[in-house]
């Protein structure tokens, strides 16, 4: 039974309006993933309270497999890996998923995380590998080579100097064309670009790298974890620039800070307004320097 009507994307193929929220699969707390042309959107319920995210936040890439599941054909495994170890995996039956085109066997894709009618995104993932496989789970090892960085060009955005110099001011972390472009990122920090070996790594964290030694850099998909928070940023990026909240700048960094309010917007069932953006700033700030006390 088909329980999804409504499936409407733009010109770059994003999904911008679906009935899933007002479904019985929603109401019944079940996740739900649509396909079009190497874009994958995984929906959440929005009162969803679950750690399911903080699972797999961290994950360096995501396995979508098609097979069969305790004797139950047609069902689909969203597996998330960090280094080769799998971090968690979604299991979905035939109820639970729509390919509005066919999926190809290859590491081609993007998975867009939402969780609400607002369609904000919550979490991107840019490496992503489909096939289909006899029985789930899938337990074996990917042989397919991922693709190198030419191979993506189409998720990155070339920058010039003063563009990506403006980019990482505000607390985006880029990426050049040799490094492994889920990893190692540059970032600005105390007037100086630095550049690490992790994505998630802490502002200030890094070697230096002197402005007219910069690299080729590149914007990943839309900036930061994906278009998620932009009703945030106008107020976490005047107080990023004026480190209005120390602590939680130093211990998150910019985007990690944006990611934790949209999360705890969600997880309290509240919008990402200007209001509510503050009040969790302050909130995280206080917890901080409880624990620093303590």
């Amino acid at each position: 039974m088909d329980y999804l009507k409504t499936f409407e994307f733009n010109n770059d193929n994003i999904l911008i309006k679906t009935d899933y929220w007002s479904s019985p699969l929603c109401n019944e707390g079940l996740l739900f993933l649509i396909h079009k042309k190497g874009k994958y959107f995984l929906l959440f319920p929005t009162n969803y309270k679950n750690k399911l995210l903080d699972k797999f936040a961290f994950a360096s890439d995501v396995i979508i497999s098609k097979g069969e599941y305790n004797n139950t054909r047609n069902c689909i495994e969203i597996g998330f890996n960090c280094n080769g170890k799998k971090l968690h995996s979604i299991l979905l039956n035939e109820e639970q998923y729509k390919f509005i085109s066919p999926a190809k066997k290859a590491w081609n894709g993007e998975l867009y995380i939402f969780s609400d009618t607002s369609l904000q995104c919550k979490k991107q993932f840019v490496n992503i590998f489909y096939q289909q496989t006899s029985n789930l789970p899938f337990t074996e090892e990917i042989k397919e080579e991922k693709p190198s960085i030419g191979n993506v060009y189409s998720k990155l955005t070339p920058l010039s100097s003063d563009e990506a110099i403006k980019a990482m001011k505000v607390g985006e972390r880029l990426v050049d064309e040799n490094d492994r472009y889920d990893l190692a990122h540059y970032h600005w920090h105390d007037g100086q670009v630095l550049c690490s070996d992790s994505y998630y790594d802490l502002y200030g964290e890094g070697n230096i790298i002197p402005l007219d030694k910069l690299p080729q850099l590149y914007r990943i998909g839309f900036g930061n974890f994906g278009n998620m928070g932009d009703s945030a940023r106008p107020v976490i990026v005047p107080a990023f620039e004026k480190n209005e909240y120390p602590l939680t700048f130093k211990k998150y960094g910019f985007d990690r800070t944006l990611n934790k309010i949209v999360d705890l917007c969600c997880k309290e069932g509240r919008p990402v307004t200007l209001k509510n953006t503050t009040y969790f700033l302050k909130f995280l700030e206080k917890a901080l320097d409880k624990n620093k006390k303590n």
